[in-house]
């Protein structure tokens, strides 16, 4: 009987030392993804400011990144893309009908 409960309590201190260690690991976690947050927060650079005068004849709308040509690439490699499987379409049926 005295050697089960010695048993229980040595598995109870390595469970407390294993939460222990496991917790310090957790909070130190926790301090770091902090500190990395506040240090974003203090080096990011303000917005830019508004684009011409309210109300004035330079009022102009935002500009934004020009997309042509990503939009350009995007669009050749859909083309190829479609064109690959189209072919492999084709060889498929062919396989499929026996010709």
């Amino acid at each position: 009987m005295k050697i089960h409960i010695q048993e229980k309590c040595l598995l109870i201190r390595n469970n407390e030392k294993i939460m222990k260690k496991s917790l310090k690991v957790t909070i130190f976690t926790m301090f770091i993804f902090t500190l990395m947050a506040f240090s974003q927060i203090g080096f990011s650079q303000s917005p830019p400011p508004p684009p011409g005068e309210k109300g004035g004849n330079t009022n102009q709308a935002p500009l934004g990144a020009p997309i042509d040509g990503g939009l350009t690439i995007f669009l050749l490699f859909a083309a190829g893309y479609s064109a690959r499987e189209w072919v492999k379409g084709g060889n498929n049926k062919k396989e499929l009908l026996g010709n």
